[in-house]
């Protein structure tokens, strides 16, 4: 029991660097460029919403599902603090479009989350179907023809 304990208080501290991580890239965006508490909050929201469903699925049978959607928002957070971080878009620093850029980043967060633990949901309610098509792709050794006449 000790060490099934340990297990999981090892996953929940890694989940909580990764959690801290993703957040400190988003918060670190916001601070720069000065955004309005809004719009940080906002930007907050997917990898907080990512970090409780993770959280609270551990050790329970619908942790793919919570997993495919915290992987996928904490990288589109990532994604959108790369492009800010590595490309200059614009000449002024602050523009109105680094503003809307990390409006819509939270939108697409979620919405790509939910996209890829819906595909998990469905990737795991139909096992035996996902088998059977491999199997009936595969060649039948008996049933070869061959060429030696």
């Amino acid at each position: 029991m000790k060490v099934a304990n340990l297990k999981h208080r090892q996953k929940v501290i890694w989940l909580t660097i990764a959690y801290a991580l993703v957040l400190g890239s988003v918060l670190y965006s916001g601070f720069h460029e000065r955004f309005p508490g809004s719009v940080m909050l906002w930007n907050c929201f997917p990898p907080t919403l990512s970090f409780i469903l993770i959280a609270t699925a551990l050790g329970k049978s619908r942790r793919r599902i919570a997993v495919g959607f915290g992987l996928s928002t904490a990288v589109v957070a990532l994604l959108f603090f790369g492009f800010w971080l590595f490309t200059p878009l614009d000449m002024d620093p602050h523009s109105s479009t680094t503003t809307v850029a990390f409006i819509y980043a939270p939108l697409l967060s979620i919405a790509l989350g939910t996209i890829v633990s819906g595909l998990t949901w469905l990737a795991s309610r139909s096992p035996g179907r996902v088998t059977t098509v491999i199997v009936a792709v595969q060649p039948n050794p008996k049933y070869e023809t061959s060429n030696n006449h």
